[in-house]
């Protein structure tokens, strides 16, 4: 009887602890379908630890390695997919950064240049200071080219002024010719003269300019003697030269001018007669005969009296 009761009870303690036991581990299908609830609720797939736990384990060491101290230098360079970090988080001083940077946003990549060699360096600053000293060098040449020049220039002209080349003394001089050409030129009021017309008469042929000082000095005296010897037979013939007809036309009103002032415009008579400057005269007796010349400005005395020899046509000379 006893041991009757103690089956039993025993029997009954295993039913119990097995029901507690039953009651404590989830079934498996307890478990799926709790995950499936997570799934529905979350809109995520849940991981089988169990079922991934077995393609962890299939990995071989040298993979489960490099998963805990990641890979080496030379495989994240060969055949590393991992974005590279922007500029901002590279570390300075990192020999591993690109040549160029594709993050500016905006602009192209751009190539570093690399640093000039030595050698490069000195070729360069030789070639610059050679293009400098040859720009000076050539402003230099051209400073001193024009000044020999000008230097060699003013020496010739002193030495003709010194040795009287291509000037003659003022004054009365030798005529050169014995009689004068024939011209007709055009004269201020609009009447073309020929000096063939007063070949008969004594002829005062004056050359002047409206720029030439001396002219301007003895155009009074000109004006006055004309006024004086006209009446006794005279011409006076003024030949402009090397001027404007407006100038000419203002100098002669200006002096108030009656004689007759003709133009030479085209530089024909003046050179027939070999003028060299302005003021310069001819004294012409009848026949177009030349028997004085006077460079410079006229005094009175010696106007007058070549004025006079012309009219007796005798070949003495001014004082």
């Amino acid at each position: 009887m006893s041991s009757a009761k103690s089956d039993l009870g025993s029997t009954v303690v295993c039913g119990s602890l097995q029901a507690a036991s039953t009651r404590a581990r989830p079934s498996r299908a307890t478990g799926a379908s709790r995950r499936r609830l997570r799934e529905l609720r979350t809109g995520a797939p849940s991981v089988n630890r169990a079922a991934a736990a077995p393609a962890q384990s299939a990995r071989s060491p040298q993979r489960e390695a490099m998963a805990i101290i990641g890979p080496s230098r030379g495989q994240a360079r060969g055949g590393s997919t991992r974005t590279p970090a922007p500029p901002s988080e590279a570390p300075r001083g990192d020999s591993r950064r690109p040549a160029w940077t594709p993050w500016a946003r905006g602009t192209l990549p751009t190539k570093r240049r690399p640093a000039a060699s030595p050698d490069e360096a000195s070729v360069t600053m030789i070639i610059a200071a050679a293009r400098t000293f040859a720009r000076s060098l050539h402003g230099r040449l051209l400073v001193i080219g024009v000044g020999s020049a000008l230097l060699a220039l003013i020496a010739v002209l002193a030495i003709a002024s010194l040795r009287d080349v291509g000037q003659e003394p003022l004054g009365e001089v030798d005529p050169g010719i014995e009689r004068a050409a024939e011209f007709t030129l055009p004269a201020l009021d609009g009447a073309a003269i020929s000096i063939a017309d007063y070949a008969d008469r004594p002829i005062f042929l004056y050359f002047w300019a409206s720029w030439c000082a001396p002219c301007e000095r003895e155009a009074p005296l000109i004006e006055q003697l004309w006024r004086e010897y006209e009446p006794l037979g005279y011409a006076f013939l003024g030949v402009n030269i090397l001027d404007s007809e407006r100038e000419a036309r203002r100098f002669a009103e200006r002096h108030g001018l009656t004689f007759p002032s003709l133009l030479d415009a085209d530089s024909e008579v003046y050179l027939e007669f070999g003028v060299n400057g302005v003021p310069e005269a001819y004294f012409l007796s009848p026949g177009l005969q030349v028997q004085h010349k006077f460079l410079g400005e006229l005094r009175e005395s010696e106007f007058r009296e070549m004025l006079e020899a012309i009219m007796s046509g005798g070949d003495g000379s001014a004082s």
